[in-house]
């Protein structure tokens, strides 16, 4: 199999890759399942992926780690040590050129432009996922526009980009799975409660969009705080909010906390990244019976945590990185009896672990990162049996050294 060196590569995260976030994502040809071992052509093997793309718009499928393999042999596709999938230019413009011959998909803002004076080219698009660079010309999106799009369109997805909404569509966007705004949007197109199949959003809380009025297939939020609307800070719920299947949630650069939280009942994965005005952890973060992942990072004015924060017992990984102010953690910790993943890297102020951290009994992860001022372990630390990686780069020499026996002899440790 020749091996094609690549002048050039798109990185992509594998999380992207696999959710429908990249640029050739729109190919709806029924294609046959490709099998290891065989050495297709590059358009085959281009097209593959791209049926991958597009039918994790609605569906996550996973690539499986020997198919994944046989593209990496043939150089289109390879991964860095961080993590990364590096993507061929080749594969972007073979499937790119795909898509647009099927003319349902745009990621050029001069191709948006022209796709905008054809109604008929409108109705067909399931589509448009671009990054507009600066200084060009705003795009301006009429109610008659998405009047034309709002049958057929799937995904619509602007990063950076000079849009213009000049009106709402009152018309349901009944095909609308994925929805991302740029942040300086206040206002969205369509009413968003009335999304009924989408399933993920990324952007603001724009103008009128609640925590307790969400679409009833949502799963995913990713929240950019650079806009604050009355509705979503507004104490008083409507009379009947809906059931939200909401399950992951990340609030990024949030001035102050959404009200409504405590409606998300299925919420299984909370992330909250540089909230740098956060200061505390309010008690409607304990609701959450289902919450299995928790990350709080960056949000430097937290000092503590509740005092019953034990109660997310179905907690299995907790992130308190860079909280650089926080310097306890309360006693009910010990409660967390399904925590395997803990990180405090960077918490700077942590001056020590509760005795009884010890009754943290399946942890197998402790990341005590640059935690300087931490001088000595509580006596039951030894108890963590399970224990297989402790990285203690940037601690004093002191807790370096005091690492108890057991520990060291059962447990892979990073000094340096």
């Amino acid at each position: 199999m020749v091996k094609v060196q690549p002048p050039s590569a798109s990185i992509l995260s594998l999380g992207s890759l696999l959710s429908a976030k990249v640029k050739f994502f729109l190919s709806e040809s029924k294609l046959h399942v490709w099998r290891c071992g065989k050495a297709y052509p590059p358009g085959s093997l281009v097209t593959v992926v791209t049926l991958f793309l597009v039918e994790s718009i609605s569906t996550r499928i996973i690539v499986g780690e020997e198919e994944f393999r046989a593209l990496e042999d043939a150089s289109f596709v390879k991964t860095s040590g961080s993590g990364f999938v590096i993507v061929h230019d080749i594969v972007r413009a073979r499937g790119g050129k795909m898509s647009d011959q099927e003319g349902n998909r745009i990621t050029e803002p001069e191709t948006l432009s022209e796709c905008l004076k054809n109604e008929e080219k409108l109705k067909k698009l399931k589509g448009v996922l671009f990054n507009e660079e600066y200084g060009q010309p705003p795009i301006e999106i009429t109610e008659t526009h998405l009047n034309c799009m709002s049958d057929s369109l799937k995904l619509l997805a602007f990063k950076g980009s000079q849009i213009i909404f000049r009106q709402k569509c009152h018309k349901p966007f009944k095909q609308l799975r994925y929805l991302g705004i740029p942040s300086d949007v206040t206002d969205l197109p369509m009413e968003f409660a009335k999304l009924g199949r989408l399933t993920k959003y990324r952007g603001p809380l724009t103008q009128g969009m609640s925590m307790y009025e969400l679409p009833p297939s949502l799963c995913s939020m990713h929240i950019i705080g650079s806009y604050e609307n009355e509705v979503a800070y507004s104490k008083a719920p409507p009379r009947a909010a809906p059931a939200s299947s909401l399950v992951k949630l990340f609030l990024y650069d949030m001035q102050r906390l959404p009200h409504g939280l405590e409606k998300l009942t299925k919420l299984q994965k909370l992330y909250l990244v540089q909230c740098k005005q956060l200061r505390e952890i309010p008690s409607t973060l304990l609701n959450f019976n289902n919450l299995q992942v928790l990350r709080i990072s960056e949000c430097h004015e937290l000092r503590e945590l509740p005092s019953d924060f034990g109660q997310q017992g179905n907690l299995i990984s907790l992130d308190l990185s860079g909280c650089s102010k926080l310097g306890v953690l309360p006693s009910s910790f010990e409660d967390l009896i399904s925590l395997k993943k803990l990180k405090l890297k960077r918490c700077s102020s942590l001056q020590s672990l509760p005795s009884n951290f010890g009754q943290l009994k399946i942890l197998e992860e402790l990341n005590l990162g640059c935690c300087s001022k931490l001088e000595e372990w509580p006596t039951s630390f030894g108890d963590l049996q399970k224990m297989k990686k402790l990285v203690l780069v940037g601690c004093s020499s002191k807790l370096k050294e005091t690492v108890p026996h057991n520990i060291r002899q059962n447990c892979s440790i990073i000094f340096d």
